[in-house]
């Protein structure tokens, strides 16, 4: 199959469209899409319907994601049993996930509500 067969006219768009739709979520298109701004946007401002899947950056599956959860969760449980025993050690370091530009935008819209609220409230 060749791409440029659907822009040339050989090939439905619709047919592109579930090619697309089957990609792997870890993939580089997927990828792409993830850390598209305005993308985000216009899906974030979409009505949801619950089909789409969470979105990954390439290399940050839903397991990836869970194993650096969980190793987080060992590093504070770790922390908290020695400070617990008399030690005094600094908080761990986490290791943090990158974000995808849907993330962003919605906590980009989170900080915008909260300063709302504190702009009626008289708060600056």
């Amino acid at each position: 199959m060749d791409l440029l067969d659907f822009f040339r006219g050989v090939r439905p768009w619709g047919q592109f469209y579930r090619l697309v739709k089957h990609l792997p979520a870890h993939g580089k298109f997927k990828a792409a899409q993830a850390n598209d701004p305005e993308l985000a946007k216009a899906v974030l401002d979409s009505p949801a319907d619950g089909s789409q899947g969470f979105p990954t950056l390439e290399g940050y599956d839903l397991q990836t994601r869970i194993a650096i959860a969980q190793f987080n969760i060992l590093k504070i449980l770790d922390w908290h049993l020695l400070r617990v025993n008399g030690n005094k050690v600094p908080q761990p370091q986490m290791w943090e996930l990158p974000q995808t530009a849907v993330e962003r935008e919605q906590s980009y819209r989170r900080k915008l509500q909260i300063d709302r609220a504190l702009a009626l409230l008289g708060v600056e």
